[in-house]
Order: C-alpha cells, then sequence, then structure tokens
C-alpha cells in the first residue's frame, strides 16, 4: 500500500499559488482498526463492537460493525463521512497519533477517482478546506467522521478518527478565505 498527499493552494479568486506533492509520512494505528472493521466476518443479524480506534478527544472508542442502528456502515444514527484537515502542527507524526497538532479546519472529502488498473487500484479523496484567519499550514491529515460505542459511560455518539497525517517540509502561508484543494490518494498494488 502507498499513499500520497497532494495539496493545491488557491487564493480568494480561485487562482492556483502553489502545488505540494509528497508520499504521506505516516499511516496511523486507526487505519489498521478501519481495516480489521471492513473485514470482519459478521453472521447475518449479527453486529459487534470493535475497539481501541481513538478519536481527536484522546478518548477510546468502538466502532460496531453489522445489523445495528448504531453500526459504522449503517448510517442510522450518525453519517459517515471521510474529512481532510488542516493544521499548523510541525512535530513529526507517529503511529498512535489520533489528531492534528494544531487543528485549524477540515472539510468533507468526496471520492475523487477510482482507478482499477493492471497493477494497481487507486481511489482519490479531495477536499476544499478554507483557512479562517491567516495561517501557515503545516500538517494535514484525513479523518473518519463515524457514530462510535464508549464502553465506560455505555453511551454512543459521533467522533472523528484520524487515519493519516502528514507533516510537511515547507509550510504553506495562507490568508483568511483562501484555500487548500487536499487529495489524499491510496494506492493498492496488484
Amino acid at each position: 500500500m502507498r499513499v500520497k498527499v497532494r495539496l493545491e493552494h488557491y487564493d480568494r479568486h480561485g487562482r492556483l499559488k502553489k502545488v505540494v506533492c509528497k508520499d504521506s509520512d505516516r499511516v496511523l494505528d486507526n487505519f489498521g482498526y478501519l481495516l480489521r472493521l471492513i473485514f470482519y466476518p459478521v453472521p447475518k443479524l449479527s453486529g459487534y463492537r470493535l475497539g481501541d480506534f481513538v478519536a481527536e478527544d484522546g478518548y477510546t472508542y468502538k466502532l460496531s460493525v453489522g445489523y445495528s442502528d448504531e453500526c459504522w456502515d449503517y448510517c442510522y444514527n450518525s453519517e459517515r463521512r471521510y474529512y481532510c484537515e488542516i493544521g499548523t502542527g510541525t512535530t513529526a507524526p507517529s503511529n498512535s497519533d489520533y489528531k492534528l497538532e494544531s487543528f485549524h479546519n477540515r472539510a468533507v472529502a468526496d471520492i475523487y477517482s477510482l482507478e482499477l488498473l493492471s497493477d494497481v487500484i487507486r481511489i482519490t479523496l479531495r477536499a476544499s478546506v478554507q483557512a479562517t484567519a491567516n495561517v501557515t499550514i503545516n500538517e494535514v491529515g484525513l479523518s473518519l467522521y463515524s457514530w462510535c460505542y464508549e464502553p465506560t459511560a455505555r453511551t454512543t455518539q459521533a467522533r472523528y478518527f484520524l487515519l493519516f497525517r502528514d507533516v510537511l517540509s515547507e509550510g504553506i502561508s495562507m490568508l483568511s478565505g483562501e484555500y487548500l484543494a487536499v487529495y489524499y490518494t491510496i494506492e493498492f498494488t496488484r
């Protein structure tokens, strides 16, 4: 698996100012838990809560899979979406990161493309994230927003779970109202 990040910086009038392309720094533990959730076998009319997802609040949650209104794939109580995030943090990513070091803003990521080639399967998610103040962006990430279960309080709610975090070698200075088109491409070799 290979993950690539592309950032396109646009001014308030939609003019391209800068492009940054890089291989992703870090696939986080939460992404591994998501893979387990996707491939977990579930018998008919049953469900399971699979844990160890760490949300941006630092608490550990379980995501449900199977036949229930609180399952991450059922989307009855809450939407399930992916978000691209931008921030100002500069510390190197670690496997256990669960949020950007210094969050600035996020936007919904849509599927931009899906390519089924002879040697590669490639999916790209894209979001346009706006600067809400004059800021230098040094980090980006991709997160899952999903319904989850908190075992201690025995409650369910929606939370953000960071899947990838990347720190830029050179920050992108943005004025309020400018935006970054953030592309995350996940590539699987056949």
